[in-house]
């Protein structure tokens, strides 16, 4: 079954999107849309990041989200700073603290930044003073 033009033409004008098939999907211009919003390739550096970081010092791998159990706020900070200032040397031509390259220093940055903000989400703060809570 195909949908003429009139019929499509005016479904967009209420807010439905008609496919020429006929299936209909709400067409709401607020809706996210994270592909667009998000690099696919930064998410991808990201994962190969976190998936080299789950060996622990005694062998032992821990979980993907192992660390949405809480790392305390001043640890996070700690540890934001350290990789700034990796990313920092390296960008001026320097030898970072640490042996990594920019990428990883990238990658370090994303996920105490994430990290951080994750804690302030879980622990109700918001974004501005008269957002509603978190949640609500």
């Amino acid at each position: 079954m195909r949908v003429d033009l009139e019929e499509r033409l005016r479904s967009q004008l209420e807010g439905v999107r008609t496919f020429e098939s006929g299936a209909t999907r709400h067409d709401d211009p607020n809706r996210v849309d994270w592909l667009r919003m998000m690099s696919l390739p930064v998410l991808f550096e990201y994962a190969r990041y976190m998936r080299a970081h789950r060996e622990q010092p005694d062998g032992s791998r821990r979980d993907f989200d192992n660390w949405k159990l809480g790392i305390p706020q001043d640890q996070v900070v700690e540890s934001l700073f350290r990789h700034v200032l990796d990313l920092a040397a390296l960008h001026s031509g320097m030898v970072p603290m640490r042996d990594c390259g920019k990428r990883e220093a990238c990658c370090a940055i994303m996920f105490n930044v994430m990290a951080y903000l994750h804690n302030l989400i879980e622990s109700g703060v918001r974004a501005v003073e008269d957002d509603p809570p978190v949640g609500g």
